[in-house]
């Protein structure tokens, strides 16, 4: 009987260290996965914003050269 108690005892202990390595395993998954999810809007939004700096530096540098010619 005690046999059978240790038995089971460490039946358990191995599935609950299954478990939390399956647990670590796919909060690391995710982890990975937000990450990179987060980096790819960041670039989204650095070359956006690239182009409106772009664009608003053309239209000051087109105002300025009709400010220059209507004086």
């Amino acid at each position: 009987m005690e046999k059978s108690i240790n038995i089971h005892r460490a039946l358990r202990a191995t599935l609950r260290l299954l478990l939390t390595s399956v647990i670590s395993i796919v909060f690391g998954a995710v982890g990975v996965v937000v990450g990179l999810l987060a980096e790819i809007v960041a670039g989204i939004l650095r070359t956006l914003w690239a182009i409106v700096l772009y664009v608003l530096t053309l239209v000051s540098i087109l105002a300025l050269i009709l400010w220059i010619f209507t004086l």
